[in-house]
């Protein structure tokens, strides 16, 4: 009962693998602004996991049974490929240059609401 209990509680680790990879590797390649890039690693992930949702969707090979011998699976409560780390490190990396690219970027008036960070960050 207890080693059951532990190794369930454990599997969440290793069920959220790819995620995982794609916060550290977001974490580890950023040069500025490792925060921004490890949330925007996990947008892009979501991202990556609900547009091969779609395409599979719309090619009509979204399977009901059998997914693992098609490549399909559930990830996150999406159905989609089963891409692994991999997707993982894509999203990771993607996110992280990215954010060293647009870091700076200032947004239009109407979307100020997303930069009160940087500018309560310039009155202290």
């Amino acid at each position: 009962m207890i080693l059951s209990s532990v190794g369930l509680i454990s599997s969440i680790v290793f069920r959220n693998t790819p995620l995982l990879f794609a916060m550290g590797v977001a974490y580890g390649m950023s040069k500025k602004e490792k925060g921004i890039a490890v949330f925007s690693s996990v947008i892009a992930y979501l991202t990556l996991l609900i547009s091969m949702h779609v395409h599979l969707k719309l090619m009509g090979q979204l399977v009901t049974e059998n997914m693992a011998f098609v490549g399909q699976g559930m990830v996150l409560g999406i159905h989609t490929l089963k891409i692994e780390a991999l997707g993982g490190i894509i999203a990771g990396l993607l996110a992280a240059k990215v954010t060293d690219r647009f870091y700076r970027l200032q947004l239009p008036l109407a979307f100020a609401f997303l930069a009160a960070r940087s500018r309560s960050q310039s009155s202290r």
